[in-house]
């Protein structure tokens, strides 16, 4: 037995304090150079080594490096998890139709589910989304409804002042409840911007050439329409309402029916509508530099008369580096603890 000296096993971190120390790192304070002292800086206690020993411990010393490259993997991989990957869930493009039924459209089939029955008999002038909800005009009250996206019921009404609006049109909101509105107004065919939050309105311009019968803004802010009678694609001056023609869509000739527009956040345009008596709608993808529609598939559904896209928030999905960090924290500390038994069979030999 030595004497004078004592032998004390270097003692483990125990999992759950190596994953509170790691945890309680502030995102901000991840990649910083003072990471490694935070996040390895636990209570612990210390080691006492005899001569006699040092010689066993030195058999160690691989094992300590690679201690210290599993320390630097898992600073890494915590770092990447805090930056996890996010998936986008996929947008919903919600529909209305003359008949007061609330859709959603699949943007890549065309196929359609029902939603609900509006509370009121509204013929609406088209479809936006605004805070969550859907928001449609009311021709027949003249007013804005807004609407639950689950059940299609109204939530609130909202008279903008726009007056006596009739026929046919579209109705679009940006994101912050400001937008415009396409009808068939004293003056003719007629634009008005209308805000849902202060619930006014005012006329942009009147005795237009064409029916606007689609009204949809594009990821970047530009106002697109769609002219009924013309069948053409323009882009509209907010200010003004002046149109720049960009081309015919090519859909075939016909009594001009109901139609909806939106754009999906990846810039694709669509257009839902009908030709012909039938009024069943279709949907296309439309081409923002040549106006060229392309047929998507049948809807099922008769008058379609508004779209709009709800661009659902991105999710964080699960980082499979923070996984595999939490897996070598527990491999580390059962290294330690190993570590720990050996050096006490040790100690307990020389004893």
């Amino acid at each position: 037995m030595l004497s004078g000296r004592r032998l004390h096993a270097q003692q483990p971190r125990s999992v759950g304090i190596a994953f509170a120390c790691a945890a309680s790192l502030s995102v901000e304070s991840l990649g910083k150079p003072s990471i490694r002292k935070s996040l390895f800086n636990c209570p612990r206690e210390q080691k006492f080594v005899t001569k006699a020993t040092r010689n066993d411990f030195n058999k160690e010393r691989p094992v300590r490096a690679s201690r210290s490259s599993i320390r630097q993997l898992i600073i890494a991989l915590l770092v990447s998890a805090a930056s996890a990957a996010t998936v986008s869930a996929s947008p919903i493009v919600y529909g209305i139709t003359f008949d007061n039924e609330v859709i959603t459209v699949d943007p890549h089939t065309g196929n359609t589910a029902f939603v609900g029955f509006t509370d009121q008999s509204m013929s609406a002038l088209g479809l936006g989304n605004f805070g969550g909800f859907l928001y449609a005009y009311d021709q027949t009250a003249d007013v804005v409804r807004k609407l639950d996206p689950a059940t299609g019921h109204t939530v609130a009404s909202i008279n903008v002042g726009t007056g006596n609006l009739l026929g046919e049109g579209d109705f679009t909101l940006r994101s912050n409840g400001t937008g415009f509105l396409s009808a068939i107004g004293p003056g003719g065919d007629s634009i008005y911007s209308v805000d849902v939050v202060a619930g006014t309105s005012h006329l942009v311009t009147s005795g237009m050439n064409t029916l606007l019968d689609g009204l949809a803004f594009s990821p970047s802010g530009v106002l697109y329409a769609y002219g009924e009678s013309t069948k053409d694609l323009y882009t509209v001056n907010q200010t003004t309402g002046a149109l720049t023609l960009i081309g015919s869509t090519g859909l075939p000739p016909g009594i001009p029916t109901l139609f909806g527009m939106t754009f999906l956040p990846d810039g694709t345009l669509l257009l839902a509508g009908g030709l012909g008596n039938s009024g069943v709608a279709s949907l296309y993808t439309v081409d923002t530099v040549t106006g060229a529609a392309t047929l998507v598939g049948n809807t099922g559904f008769d008058k379609i008369s508004g779209l709009t896209t709800f661009d659902a928030q991105a999710v964080p999905e699960p980082a499979s580096s923070f996984l595999a960090a939490s897996g070598l924290v527990a491999l580390y500390a059962r290294r330690r603890r190993r570590l720990a038994r050996d050096a006490k069979a040790q100690m307990v030999q020389l004893d």
